[in-house]
């Protein structure tokens, strides 16, 4: 499943520090760069997906770069939690009627 690309909402037009981040529909906040890092390679063709609680799946990883590998470790929790956020039962339910 792809991360639906509507429902965030940048926060360009308020005070600087707060346009470093995107709301999504539900009201959660979570990082600009996190954001735009996951939507970057999942339109490069990469699959994330969460194992467990704490390791993140990134496919192909032979197509990362060094600097992709830099941004994972920096935004790993942060991709986490918009990964649950994405497969949560309320948000699938909600993908499959559209």
């Amino acid at each position: 499943m792809r991360f639906e690309r509507g429902i965030g909402q940048l926060m360009a037009d308020s005070e600087d520090w707060e346009a470093r981040f995107v709301v999504l529909e539900d009201g959660m906040v979570v990082p600009a760069d996190a954001y735009r890092l996951l939507l970057n390679l999942e339109d490069r063709g990469f699959t994330l997906e969460q194992e467990g609680t704490s390791t993140l799946r990134v496919r192909p990883s032979d197509r990362l770069t060094a600097a992709d590998c830099v941004q994972l470790r920096r935004w790993k929790w942060h991709l986490l939690m918009l990964l649950r956020y994405c497969h949560a039962p309320a948000r699938v339910a909600q993908d499959v009627r559209h």
